[in-house]
C-alpha cells in the first residue's frame, strides 16, 4: 500500500543498504516523487513508459547498467 505511504517500514527496509534504485514504468517518475515527498531519495531510476512492461532480461540488463 502506497497510501498513506508506509515511511516505518520503508526505512527499516531500506536501512543499511547503500543504494536505493527505482524502477519505474512511467514516464512522471511517480514512485519516486513519493519517495521524496516522504523524505527519501533515490540513487537512480530505471525508468521505461513505452507501454510494454519490462521483461527479465531487459530489466536485469538495464539494472547491471546502473550497478
Amino acid at each position: 500500500m502506497l497510501e498513506p505511504f508506509p515511511v516505518e517500514a520503508f526505512r527499516a527496509a531500506v536501512e543499511g543498504l547503500d543504494r536505493i534504485i527505482v524502477v519505474e514504468q512511467n514516464w512522471t517518475g511517480q514512485l519516486e516523487q513519493l519517495l521524496r515527498v516522504n523524505g527519501f531519495e533515490n540513487d537512480t531510476r530505471v525508468q521505461q513508459y513505452d507501454g510494454r512492461p519490462f521483461t527479465v532480461e531487459d530489466l536485469a540488463s538495464r539494472l547491471a547498467e546502473v550497478v
